[in-house]
C-alpha cells in the first residue's frame, strides 16, 4: 500500500522533465601539511550552502553535509554557482538526463 501512495505523490523527477542531477563534494582551505602528499590538504567543507541561479528562473539551493557532499536536481541550462563561501568553478551546465559529479573548492578561511 505504501508504494502505491508514494508512486501517486508528486510529478516526475527533474531529470525526466528535461533536467539533471549534480552531485559532488565541496572542499577547501588548507588543512595543514598532509603526510601522504606534498602541499596542503584539502578538507571537506561542511555546512556550505550552494546557490544555483539560471537567468529567468528561481534559485535552487543545496547545503553540504558533514562530509562536504551535496546533491541537487536542476532543469537543463547554464547556472551561476555561488556559495556561503567563494567557490570554484563559478558556472555549471546541466543537460537533460545528466547525472554527474561536479566538485567545488571553497575558501574556508582556514590557513
Amino acid at each position: 500500500m505504501i508504494p502505491v501512495l508514494l508512486a501517486g505523490c508528486g510529478g516526475g523527477s527533474p531529470a525526466s522533465e528535461g533536467g539533471g542531477t549534480l552531485f559532488g563534494t565541496v572542499s577547501g582551505g588548507a588543512g595543514g601539511a598532509c603526510p601522504s602528499q606534498e602541499g596542503p590538504c584539502s578538507i571537506p567543507a561542511s555546512g556550505v550552502t550552494l546557490s544555483f541561479t539560471r537567468a529567468g528562473s528561481a534559485t535552487v539551493t543545496a547545503t553540504t553535509n558533514a562530509a562536504g557532499h551535496y546533491r541537487v536536481h536542476l532543469p537543463a541550462g547554464r547556472y551561476t554557482v555561488e556559495g556561503s563561501r567563494p567557490l570554484k568553478p563559478r558556472h555549471v551546465d546541466v543537460s537533460a538526463g545528466d547525472s554527474r559529479r561536479v566538485d567545488f573548492s571553497a575558501d574556508t578561511k582556514i590557513s
